[in-house]
């Protein structure tokens, strides 16, 4: 029964490998969501997972990083300095600012809106994670750029930016630091205030807890002191960022995988279906000579699953090379597949192959046996 299978797929080679291709396309299109939210989800995991960053003091009413449009009081991080427990606080601004590239004239000049993060450079908590190149901000107008916003302003470590009009240097480039819908660019603390109009105050304060104090009891100790602010221990305070950017892309990742997946099976559907029309006198023979439909029902779903594995690793392999190529050409958008979401991809195109071939052996109880004999 197998082999009539094969065959019958066989003397239709343009339409097995169209097949092939498009469960491939499939996977690239549903690993490829997937691996975009992962990659977002690495870099604040990366940036606000630093070490040091015990607790994050906020604004009442702000618990993300993302949405935060509050601020402090001014002096907010020295005063947390006389909590018992707290061996260092450090404040950072964030605000959203215009930078422009210096390179071109008029309607050529390069922009983007990046979230721009004041920390007390070079040292303080808070910076970027890690640098691909250069050294971090240490004068006023000394700038790091996250590397995907530095390819699309076309800016290299030493240029000159524009951001909010004034002048700054690029003396690094940041990975780790690319949240897809927007990029963040490091600098001193006084000039992103400087430039966001909110000198002396601050978005956040990040504390650092003493080595022989515990977190949760500094924490309270803080919200005891300051009762009009909330306090967030590092992964109570990670945990509430990757919540509001999966929000955003959740729902979208959830959908178009679903369409995939539906996508795939219906080839699987299709091509199964026109073999069994393709054979039905061969079919007809076997049922005739004693065969079961659950034997050419299995032999189908054998092929079926031999389609999305084929279809799966031609995907695989093209999303790795489509990887490597963007992480060289347009470090834009960055697609690190994991094996965890891998296999349950496979597991989801399986499960749906296996289905879609089960479709065409309703066919096959309409398929009389006395076919065979029929001139």
């Amino acid at each position: 029964m197998l082999r009539l299978i094969v065959g019958a797929l066989r003397s239709r080679p343009g339409r097995f490998w169209m097949t092939v291709g498009g469960i491939a396309v499939c996977t690239v299109l549903v690993l490829a969501l997937q691996a975009t939210h992962r990659s977002v989800a690495a870099s604040v995991r990366t940036y606000l997972g630093q070490p040091g960053m015990d607790l994050w003091v906020a604004p009442r009413g702000s618990d993300n990083f993302m949405r935060s449009s509050a601020l402090l009081a001014d002096g907010m991080a020295d005063s947390l300095l006389f909590v018992e427990g707290v061996a260092a606080a450090h404040p950072v601004a964030r605000a959203f600012v215009t930078v422009k590239s210096a390179r071109g004239q008029g309607p050529n000049v390069r922009r983007l809106a990046l979230m721009g993060v004041g920390y007390r450079a070079p040292d303080g908590l808070g910076g970027p994670p890690m640098l691909a190149k250069g050294r971090a901000p240490s004068r006023r107008n000394d700038v790091v750029l996250d590397r995907a916003a530095a390819w699309r302003l076309g800016a290299a470590v030493g240029d000159t930016l524009w951001i909010n009009g004034r002048g700054g240097i690029v003396t690094g480039l940041a990975e780790g630091t690319n949240l897809l819908a927007t990029h963040l660019v490091f600098a001193n603390l006084s000039a992103v205030a400087g430039m966001s109009g909110i000198r002396g105050r601050a978005s956040f304060v990040i504390v650092r807890v003493a080595p022989d104090a515990r977190t949760d009891v500094v924490a309270d100790a803080i919200r005891e002191r300051f009762p009009a602010l909330n306090v967030f221990a590092r992964g109570e305070f990670l945990a509430a960022n990757l919540r509001e950017i999966g929000a955003g892309f959740l729902p979208v990742l959830s959908l178009i995988g679903l369409l995939g997946v539906l996508a795939a099976g219906s080839l699987i559907a299709l091509l199964s279906h026109a073999v069994v029309e393709q054979s039905r006198t061969e079919i007809a023979i076997l049922l005739a000579l004693g065969s079961s439909v659950r034997r050419i029902g299995a032999a189908l779903i054998g092929e079926a699953l031999l389609l999305v594995g084929i279809g799966f690793v031609t995907g695989f392999v093209m999303i790795r090379a489509l990887d490597a190529a963007l992480a060289r050409w347009w470090p834009v958008v960055l697609l690190p597949v994991s094996s965890d979401g891998a296999a349950m991809v496979l597991t989801l195109f399986v499960t749906a192959g296996a289905f879609a071939a089960l479709l065409p052996l309703l066919g096959l109880r309409h398929i009389d046996p006395l076919e065979a004999f029929r001139p």
